[in-house]
């Protein structure tokens, strides 16, 4: 909480969202996050806990959320076969970076034979640049407010994207 208290989030943020797999439910870490909810409170922001039971309450209603970050089988056995029935022929995380990854090598035969780039004489021959070298990767970051809800949360954040 140190370096968040110091740090730049802390003057524009409204909500501190303390997640983590441990439980927070034993005497000595209840205390501890009142401590913090009291004084980020007096900071303007609020606390709130999503500790492992409360993460398996959230995830527990997104199968396609669990789907995306951990397998079908995992929906199946953490959501229930419902849940993962439901999901159809929806790509699963292995299979959507498959497919990314076949996506990003057709992209680049057509970019390269449609638009083969400039020549490049920088190492005393022509050549043509890489598709990975000719282009840049958009650095952004954005400030504007944006609602994330999540089951039973429903706040509005600051968006950050890098």
């Amino acid at each position: 909480m140190t370096k968040f208290h110091e740090g730049e989030w802390a003057q524009i943020s409204d909500t501190f969202v303390l997640c983590t797999t441990e439980s927070l439910r034993s005497t000595v870490r209840t205390d501890e996050v009142e401590r913090q909810r009291a004084a980020l409170r007096d900071r303007g922001i609020a606390l709130e806990t999503w500790d492992s039971s409360e993460l398996s309450l959230k995830l527990k209603g997104l199968p396609d959320l669990v789907d995306d970050f951990f397998s079908r089988e995992w929906v199946r056995v953490f959501c229930g076969p419902e849940a993962a029935n439901s999901l159809g022929n929806r790509l699963d995380a292995a299979s959507m970076v498959e497919f990314r990854k076949r996506l990003f090598a057709l992209y680049g035969n057509v970019l390269n034979t449609h638009d083969p780039g400039l020549p490049s004489t920088a190492l005393g021959e022509m050549s043509v640049l890489d598709l990975e070298q000719r282009y840049v990767i958009p650095d952004i970051y954005d400030r504007r407010p944006t609602s994330i809800s999540l089951s039973t949360a429903n706040t509005t954040r600051n968006s950050c994207w890098r």
